[in-house]
């Protein structure tokens, strides 16, 4: 799903010919966001994509907006906190189980 999700991201970046700052503040939070809510599912190849993503989106943004992403950058961090912590029950489906928690149930070695 990661990989999907990020190959539609990396088309649709490309598509657009020019990033101003605040295009590429929302498209680095979309990006960051997606990648850190489902990271129990990173494959080499989503990182791969990901990485396809952020340069696709550098050969789209000119110095001055690249230089005014690193000073909006700790806002960023705090933004993207903020949005995981606020969508946080709304994927839990993503998070893994982990084994003790399906042991206490009863369900290790069930193919579960």
């Amino acid at each position: 799903m990661l990989e999907q999700i990020s190959s539609a991201l990396l088309h649709s970046f490309k598509q657009r010919p020019r990033y101003t700052l605040s295009a590429l503040m929302q498209a680095t939070l979309d990006v960051e966001f997606t990648a850190q809510t489902l990271n129990n599912y990173t494959t080499e190849k989503a990182s791969e994509i990901q990485g396809q993503i952020y340069l696709a989106l550098d050969e789209r943004t000119d110095n001055e907006a690249r230089m005014s992403l690193q000073q909006e950058l700790p806002e960023m961090r705090a933004i993207l906190k903020r949005l995981r912590e606020g969508t946080r029950g709304e994927f839990v489906c993503f998070k893994r189980e982990r084994r003790r928690e399906r042991k206490e149930r009863g369900e290790e070695g069930l193919g579960k």
